[in-house]
């Protein structure tokens, strides 16, 4: 095994530029790849520079947009919250049972309608996939842009909680391993006595 450099170069950027405008998928709105590029430059991700060649927008600000959305919407703070967990989750590369995030939402927020209808919005708008057993398919791009959007004026340690709360106990450690990485440093310690008294009861 060896490590592979997955950074976005300028060279390959001019390249996938040149490749989706044959086809016909550049948005209207970009006239020239240089401009797109030096937006993505510092960080070299090629799925953020595609949605930019392709939408016209960065894929964080299309979230913000989307965020704003939701909150207009029937079910908005439930759509919010299950985003919140999920894209947290996902950052973390832990599973989230559709059964336990459901009966959180019932007994904390609830739903003013069928929760199906909900997932079901959600699947189309965020590639959300609620099956029978587990919640999936957020990428990890999304999820990160996601989790730094949905945690702004809410509490981490709040949020952390219920994500520790529904999780399965076969990913209790894989999340105990991953915590550290998302939390500020001025954090750690309330989050971690928190989760030890959560786990005393």
């Amino acid at each position: 095994l060896r490590t592979i450099d997955i950074q976005l170069s300028i060279s390959e950027a001019g390249e996938v530029f040149r490749l989706l405008k044959s086809n016909g998928r550049i948005h209207s709105s970009v006239e020239n790849w240089q401009p797109e590029w030096e937006k993505v430059e510092s960080k070299g991700l090629l799925i953020e520079y595609v949605y930019l060649l392709t939408q016209g927008q960065m894929i964080e600000e299309r979230i913000t947009s989307q965020i704003r959305t939701l909150n207009d919407q029937p079910d908005g703070a439930a759509k919010l919250e299950i985003l919140r967990l999920i894209a947290l989750s996902d950052v973390m590369n832990l599973k989230l049972r559709t059964q336990a995030l459901t009966h959180h939402i019932r007994s904390t927020i609830g739903f003013t309608r069928d929760h199906g209808k909900v997932y079901q919005q959600l699947e189309q708008e965020y590639y959300v996939k609620f099956d029978q057993e587990y919640v999936e398919g957020l990428h990890p791009v999304r999820s990160k842009h996601l989790t730094r959007e949905l945690i702004i004026g809410v509490s981490v340690l709040e949020t952390v909680l219920n994500l520790f709360r529904i999780l399965d106990q076969s990913f209790i450690y894989d999340f105990f391993i991953a915590l550290p990485d998302q939390l500020a440093e001025d954090s750690k310690s309330d989050v971690f006595k928190a989760l030890a008294s959560e786990m005393k009861t």
